[in-house]
């Protein structure tokens, strides 16, 4: 079972709603990088492109 980074984003918002010292400032804030990165990644995983095998060069895809 994965989280969607939706679902992160809301468990991020709740855990602020109650985040009272540097620990829970430190959750929340990974938890909201990781909404990001997974959002960011799947919006990148859109587009017909990938890296070549020297992985020196993106190569778009026909």
């Amino acid at each position: 079972m994965s989280a969607t980074p939706r679902e992160l984003a809301a468990h991020e918002a709740e855990l602020l709603k109650t985040a009272e010292s540097e620990p829970h400032y430190r959750a929340v804030c990974s938890r909201s990088y990781y909404a990001a990165f997974h959002a960011a990644r799947a919006f990148h995983h859109r587009f017909p492109c990938r890296l070549s095998s020297e992985r020196q060069a993106v190569v778009m895809s026909s």
